[in-house]
């Protein structure tokens, strides 16, 4: 069986460490050990007032990739990872940890605590916050120089955070890859649509997009604003991916008082946290993959048959056990490209 790499420096990692392809699998961590760094963003003086002076960034990034001392060789695909709403980046530790294990630079940031920061400025800082990573890139005393590739910027995040990645996402086509809403939420009674709330939802309008969807109801992802929204809006070859036993609180982990708190508010979730980063890290990455690739082929064979197969088999795996359910939104062609890889490994 092939196994699910999104570039060449992966690749050749993996072969340094000795790992094959028939044991490699983005649903298992991947081969690069990684580290947490801080730093902080400058905020344009017209966001400040919603924002502050300063954001708190948080870089993860990946160090070694295998038993090769000079691994990584080239820079990696930046993700930027949005927080739920109230919520903090170390809630998501395991999705980020994951992510940075197969080569994902991925950054983080928290808002000033108890704000009601709007949508609006968050939208409107992320241009000058590309800007200032890619300076980073190229200033030999950061942490993430050389090894964020600005080329290939993919978005995700929770709730409001999913929100946030599909403006940006849907604002910025040029400059952003792809976007894998979990749980998005782009309005509810207490925050309808506005001017300072852009709808997220009108925001990726006939683009490919990657939507997860927690399978628990509740107040917290109310019908009317949830992810079955956003993946209707979506374009043909779009997915959605949904975890049954999931609820709107279990894809973050802010520690035991915390999390009591809002499966009391969102429904307690029939599978554990650490369960659910990795349901939820895995097609992400899967989709990610699918992305990049239609904006870049580095050329040469890194499969004996379309990486996207071992996702797929994954995916036929689990919903057999009732554990996700998953759906490409329908074209001939994509229909008849998940049956062709999916025939490859059987």
């Amino acid at each position: 069986m092939a196994t699910l790499i999104h570039s060449h420096a992966v690749l050749q990692s993996t072969q340094a460490a000795g790992i094959g392809f028939d044991n490699v699998n983005f649903s298992d961590e991947g081969p690069c050990s990684s580290f947490q760094t801080t730093a902080k963003f400058p905020v344009p003086k017209e966001l400040q007032q919603g924002l502050g002076k300063t954001l708190p960034i948080i870089f993860t990034i990946p160090t070694r990739c295998g038993t090769d001392p000079s691994s990584p060789s080239s820079p990696f695909p930046l993700l930027i990872f949005y927080n739920g709403f109230q919520l903090q980046a170390k809630y998501y530790r395991r999705i980020v940890a994951h992510a940075a294990s197969w080569g994902y630079v991925v950054l983080q940031y928290n808002l000033p605590r108890f704000s009601l920061t709007p949508a609006i400025l968050e939208l409107e800082a992320f241009n000058p916050l590309l800007q200032w990573v890619d300076k980073q890139t190229k200033n030999k005393t950061s942490p993430i120089y050389g090894r964020a590739d600005m080329s290939k910027v993919v978005l995700s995040g929770h709730s409001r955070g999913g929100k946030l990645a599909a403006l940006n996402y849907g604002n910025n086509p040029t400059k952003v890859a792809a976007a894998w809403l979990v749980d998005p939420i782009d309005s509810s009674t207490f925050s309808p649509i506005s001017p300072e709330n852009p709808s997220g939802v009108e925001a990726i309008r006939g683009k490919e997009i990657g939507v997860e969807g927690a399978g628990i109801r509740s107040s917290c992802n109310p019908t009317e604003g949830n992810y079955q929204k956003f993946y209707a809006a979506g374009k043909a070859g779009s997915w959605k991916y949904e975890i049954p036993k999931a609820s709107h609180s279990t894809f973050s982990d802010g520690g035991f008082v915390l999390n009591t708190a809002q499966d009391f508010l969102c429904g307690k979730g029939g599978i554990t946290r650490a369960t659910a980063a990795n349901l939820t890290a895995t097609p992400m990455l899967a989709w990610f993959y699918k992305q990049i690739e239609k904006l870049t082929n580095s050329g040469g064979d890194v499969a004996s048959i379309d990486p996207l197969a071992v996702f797929y088999a994954w995916v036929e795996r689990n919903e057999a056990k009732g554990i996700v359910k998953f759906v490409i939104k329908k074209t001939p062609a994509a229909k008849e490209a998940k049956e062709t890889v999916l025939q490859a490994v059987i």
